[in-house]
């Protein structure tokens, strides 16, 4: 079937099997007056009681939208309500305004502890001081740092069918700071596989403008030699500023991501939930590029000067 179908809101890994429901729901709008044991036939097909099959098919044949479709979304367990008082979560969330994003876990702990003590109050566990922390690096707000461009990888938590074997996708990518714009990247497929920073410093290099202000480029994934190719602030000098996963947090807008490369095991459980499949490289790329638009546009612009860097093509090539 063609991939032409608007899959925003499906889960990724469903793609496939939406794919497959559109396919049997288009089949059924186009029968007219289909008999009792035909719908028995489609409903089965698309996992649901007969009795939901022409309300299913309305939605369809009037919206056609995929993320409504049974199985269009991975269900998650819902967690408990804290059983907290509300002033202690609002203690974390002054915490994190008052002292920025970037300060550790363990910093804001002892912090929010402090606080809620003073207050008398009762504190907040670890688990959830750390799950807020993550939750506001996630937002729009800008980071409490010095600009700059990070250059740094993460793992793309989808499970892609490539040459026989599940692989995930590892990629790195240029963000400009403080604003969290992600301004190049690239993607690779295949242990031992290593995405190309002479790749992604050329995208820099056309993102730049030229006689904008320079930006100081970071590269903490690099080696010696790389850093010193593109002109990378030293351990010294980049001492104390965030990694990336300060700077994103655990999810790229509807993605799961990591900074560990994944053992070959980690891949089969992100298959374990119902009706979940691997995709190709083709769906792969189509779901980073959208995560990646969709997160660039809840961050906030960069100067309408734009940026410049100190190096150029020649310099890396």
């Amino acid at each position: 079937m063609e991939k032409d179908i608007d899959l925003s809101g499906v889960d990724p890994c469903r793609w496939p099997e939406i794919r497959r429901r559109v396919e049997v729901l288009d089949e059924f709008v186009a029968i007219r007056r289909p008999s009792a044991e035909l719908r028995e036939d489609y409903a089965r097909r698309l996992d649901i009681a007969p009795s939901h099959l022409y309300a299913l098919a309305s939605i369809w044949r009037h919206d056609r939208s995929a993320a409504k479709l049974p199985g269009a979304r991975v269900q998650k367990k819902v967690s408990r309500a804290p059983r907290l008082p509300m002033r202690s979560l609002q203690v974390v969330r002054e915490a994190i305004a008052d002292l920025g994003t970037v300060l550790r876990h363990k910093q804001l702990t002892e912090e929010v502890k402090r606080r809620c003590s003073d207050e008398g109050i009762k504190a907040p566990s670890d688990s959830t001081v750390k799950s807020m922390l993550t939750d506001a690096r996630g937002g729009v707000s800008d980071l409490q740092i010095e600009p700059e461009i990070l250059i740094d990888e993460c793992t793309v938590k989808l499970a892609v069918q490539h040459r026989g074997r599940l692989v995930m996708p590892r990629m790195l990518m240029a963000v400009v700071l403080p604003e969290r714009r992600i301004i190049a990247t690239d993607v690779v497929f295949g242990a031992g596989r290593v995405p190309s920073l002479s790749k992604v410093m050329e995208l820099v290099e056309i993102a730049s403008t030229s006689g904008a202000a320079e930006l100081p480029l970071r590269a903490p994934h690099c080696t010696l030699l790389e850093r010193e190719m593109i002109g990378a602030l030293t351990p010294e000098q980049a001492s104390g500023r965030p990694y990336l996963a300060k700077v994103l947090g655990p999810r790229l807008d509807n993605l799961s991501i990591g900074y560990r490369v994944p053992r070959s095991a980690t891949v089969e459980t992100l298959l374990a939930t119902r009706h979940s499949s691997p995709i190709d490289i083709e769906d792969a790329l189509t779901a980073i590029t959208g995560a990646v638009d969709r997160h660039n546009r809840r961050m906030p612009e960069l100067p309408e000067s734009g940026f410049s860097i100190g190096v150029t093509a020649s310099d890396w090539a």
